[in-house]
This record gives structure tokens, C-alpha cells and sequence, in this order.
């Protein structure tokens, strides 16, 4: 069996290196079972073994220069290499499974073998434990990836045990079929076929360019995607080997109540409770910045109930708020930046849109390779749908699905959102040798929501435990300045 590799999947595979590897991954959290399950965590290693891995994860890249890439099915999966079972020393903290997560996370795929791994851990505190799936992003995206996290759980808490994610099939019946053309002249053909539309993509783009230029000559203010034109920060160091990585999560009414508040949406609140904390980060580094940040947003291409496994996106480069804004004139700012660059996606066609997310991509490595210091962004900021239910693991209810991203072409901190039953379970992953402490980001986004809350809704309470996995209801906080000092400015706003 044979399948054509397309072109986004196929610049994940060719843009990673060691010190940029191309895979995502998500940490699941679960109360251990009962007694009265009828299963242990030795057993549920036994069942995932046991499976049999179905597309994307029997493949793996066939890459040659006489032949169309491809994918290849594997012949014989070594299961004990995709399924590991780890115990955490005693005490298993959360810290302790962070720390296992950025190990995990720095390391390359074997080639040879399928590209997805899991990994079962137990020991946790709490009476809990975890399973980390890590998968390329060459085979997933993060909607695909989600829904197959969420397909092999359940809402049903009677529910037994279920098949792991790589052996259930979540794809429409229209997407299954595999098979390359078998001759040599329907390959070429396919290739013109594409070279025709590549075309068509290319036309689009460079229309939209010429349009935007033109309107900037004519002195109008930047707006729309503005690739290439953030400001250099600690976080756009050149990237290198080394992970950090902290978690935590977000009371979801509070989110909803302040995007109501503002006319906004969830994804507007979530963008700028991140730029507001990493505004405050950069201040107590001593490197505060008054101009604002850009971050690079993917946007799903993917119509309803399309869970194809392969990357169905596109992205825009957003500017976020100005640096010493209110948090609420944030939120306002970042509203109407993403509504102008939402407006500009929506004028191109589909397939020019998801070229152009290839094209920025390319560009941002081509010019890394090149040593020039223009990032693409600052950092990428990314909004996953969940699911707003309870789910469950043969009855073990599933407590947060964190997500564990991507750090590429110049861009050393992500931050990944993905809603689970009332909560927004948050993931960042930051370059260790800039920011290792991602962590104290999560704190401020923390304070950040408490002080949008301040002005939406008073007697709301907005705390949530930082870093855990377990959101617990605080009374609300003032922002103190010891912890939230006002930056000064470092440039004027652009």
C-alpha cells in the first residue's frame, strides 16, 4: 500500500532536525482504575500492545528522488518501541511527569519505524495516572489528533476499556482510499494535475500580495497577516535542542463570561491572556517590549466532521496588543486584528490558503538556514476544540488533556489550548535555552484572566491551582505590581 505524501505533511518531514523536531503530542491525565473495573494499567499496556495499528500509524515515509514521496506500509511494528510502560519514583508530582514530557518531547522518531509512540505512566500522586501520545506532524494535525485522543475515550463511564488511538478508525468512508496510481504515466499526470493548481495557489497569493502592498504605499496602517515583521525577543533566538514544558488549566465560564463581556469570542480571550503574560514575562526579564508582538495562528481548513489523518491548515501572522495595554484594551485590539486577518483567509480560496501557510513555512526556514534573523513570529499561539463532556477510560475519568506542541523556524514558545469538559487545558512548550521556565507564563496568564475578570464580572471567582491538572475555584486576586510590574517602553508601538 501506497499513499501520495501532501505537500504540508511533506515540509514537516523535510524541515526537522534535531534541533527542531517535527512532532506534537498530548498529555492525558487519569484517576487510576478501580478495583471494580476489572482492569489495572498493567493490562491496559497489554491491550495497546496488542492492537493493530491501522493508517496513518502502519506507515512510514518513502522519500526518493526517482519517485513520488510517499507513504509506505510497515511490514512488521515493533510494538514495545510504539507502547512503553514507565513508573514514576515516588513522590510523582506533576513536576516530575513535566520533566519526563520534556525528555520525551526532545527526541527524534526512528524513521524506520511508524511515526507515533505512546507512552503509559504510573505513580503519580494523587492516585493517578498518565499516557503520553506522541505523534509527527506529518501524519496529524491538531483537530485530527484530537479527535482520535477522543475516540478512544468515552463519555460512558460504564464504558469498558476501548482500542488506543491508533488502531480506531475516525475517518470518513470518501477518505480511505490509499493506493497511488499504478502506472508510471497516471504519476505524471497527477503531477500535472497539481502543478496546474499549484499554479492557480500561486496566482491567488501573489494577487493578495500585490494588493496589500499597494495599499500599504498608499499609507495605509498594516493590518491582515503580517509575516516577518515582528520584533526580536528572547523568545526568537535561533533554535536549538532543549525543551521546557508546563501545563495548567483555565476555568472555562470565566472565559465565556469575558468573551460575552467584550463581543469576542473564547480563541480572541485565549490570544490575549497569552500576550498580556508574555508582555509581563518579558518585563520581569528586564527586557520589556512597548511594541506589539505578532503571533502565528493556525486556522483549521477542515470542514465538519472531517477527521482525515493528514494537516489540513492554514495560518495567519496576527498583531497582538500593544505592550503596556490594559488587559481589557487588549482583548479589543486583538479582536479587531484577527477579525482583519480572518477576513483576508476568508477572501482566498481553500487551496490558496492552505499554499499559503506552506509558503510562509518555507520561507521562515529557507531564511533560517540563511542565518537571517527575521522570525515569522514571535510565538504561535494555537486553539484546539475539545470536547465539553466528561470522558472516561474503562471508567477512569480522564482529569486533562494537555497538549505538548511544536517549536520551529524561529519561534521558541507555543502555546496550545484544547477545551475538556469545562476547562481549557493549556500547554507550552518553550526552548529551554530562552525560556526555561515556561511555567511562570502560566502563572501570569492566571493573572491576567483575574484581572480581565476584575472588570467583567466582579464576583466571579477566576483562580485556578497553577500548574496543576486539577482547577480548583479561588477567590479572585488583585494584580499586584511586585508580581505584574507595569513595562516600561522599549519602542514605540509599530
Amino acid at each position: 500500500m501506497k499513499k501520495p505524501i501532501p505537500p504540508i505533511d511533506l515540509l514537516f518531514l523535510l524541515g526537522e532536525s534535531r534541533d527542531a523536531p517535527q512532532h506534537v503530542a498530548g498529555l492525558m491525565i487519569f484517576e487510576n482504575p478501580a478495583p471494580s473495573s476489572g482492569w489495572s494499567i498493567a493490562d491496559l499496556v497489554a491491550r495497546y500492545r496488542a492492537a493493530k495499528p491501522i493508517f496513518p500509524f502502519n506507515v512510514v515515509p518513502k522519500l526518493s528522488l526517482f519517485d513520488l514521496p510517499c507513504w509506505v506500509e510497515v511490514e512488521q511494528i515493533d510494538m514495545n518501541y510504539h507502547v512503553q510502560h514507565l513508573a514514576l519514583p515516588a513522590p510523582g508530582t506533576d513536576d516530575q511527569v513535566n520533566e519526563m514530557v520534556q525528555r520525551w518531547h526532545d527526541t527524534l522518531f526512528d524513521r524506520g519505524q511508524p511515526l507515533f509512540q505512546v507512552c503509559v505512566i504510573e505513580g503519580l500522586q494523587d492516585d493517578r495516572f498518565a499516557i503520553y501520545v506522541k505523534l509527527h506532524h506529518a501524519i496529524v494535525d491538531g483537530a485530527s489528533a484530537i479527535a482520535r485522543i477522543l475516540g478512544a475515550v468515552s463519555e460512558d463511564p460504564a464504558a469498558p476499556l476501548g482500542d488506543p488511538l491508533y488502531a480506531i478508525d475516525v475517518m470518513a468512508p470518501e477518505d480511505r482510499s490509499t493506493e497511488l496510481p499504478p502506472t508510471l504515466a497516471k504519476q505524471w499526470l497527477g503531477m500535472a494535475n497539481r502543478a496546474a493548481k499549484g499554479s492557480l495557489i500561486a496566482a491567488d497569493l501573489y494577487v493578495g500580495f500585490l494588493k496589500k502592498t499597494a495599499s500599504r504605499m498608499r499609507g495605509a496602517p498594516p493590518s491582515g497577516s503580517r509575516p516577518f515583521e515582528a520584533p526580536m525577543t528572547v523568545f526568537n533566538e535561533r533554535v536549538v535542542h532543549g525543551r521546557s514544558y508546563a501545563r495548567t488549566s483555565l476555568p472555562m465560564a470565566q472565559l465565556k463570561a469575558a468573551a460575552k463581556a467584550a463581543g469576542g469570542t473564547l480563541n480572541d480571550v485565549a490570544l490575549t491572556l497569552v500576550d498580556d503574560a508574555v508582555h509581563h514575562y518579558l518585563a520581569e526579564r528586564k527586557k520589556p517590549l512597548a511594541q506589539r508582538l505578532l503571533a502565528l495562528v493556525p486556522v483549521s481548513l477542515r470542514e465538519a466532521g472531517d477527521k482525515e489523518a493528514t494537516t489540513k491548515i492554514s495560518a495567519l501572522v496576527i498583531a497582538m496588543g500593544d505592550g503596556q495595554a490594559a488587559v481589557r484594551n487588549r482583548l479589543a485590539q486583538v479582536m479587531e486584528h484577527m477579525k482583519e486577518g480572518k477576513a483576508e483567509l476568508q477572501a482566498m480560496s481553500k487551496a490558496a490558503a492552505g499554499g499559503y501557510s506552506v509558503a510562509m513555512y518555507s520561507l521562515a526556514n529557507a531564511m533560517g538556514k540563511l542565518g537571517f534573523d527575521k522570525p515569522l513570529a514571535n510565538m504561535i499561539i494555537s486553539n484546539v476544540p475539545g470536547s465539553p463532556k466528561q470522558m472516561y477510560l474503562g471508567g477512569s475519568r480522564m482529569l486533562g488533556v494537555f497538549p505538548v506542541s511544536v517549536i520551529s523556524v524561529g519561534m521558541g514558545l507555543n502555546v496550545t489550548l484544547v477545551s475538556n469538559a469545562g476547562r481549557l487545558d493549556v500547554g507550552i512548550t518553550s526552548q529551554r535555552r530562552s525560556i526555561p521556565d515556561p511555567e511562570r507564563i502560566a502563572g501570569l496568564m492566571l493573572d491576567s484572566l483575574n484581572a480581565m475578570m476584575a472588570d467583567t464580572e466582579p464576583a466571579t471567582p477566576a483562580g485556578v491551582i497553577e500548574g496543576d491538572t486539577k482547577p480548583t475555584r479561588a477567590p479572585r486576586v488583585a494584580r499586584k505590581a511586585s508580581r505584574r510590574p507595569t513595562p516600561k517602553a522599549a519602542q514605540q508601538p509599530n
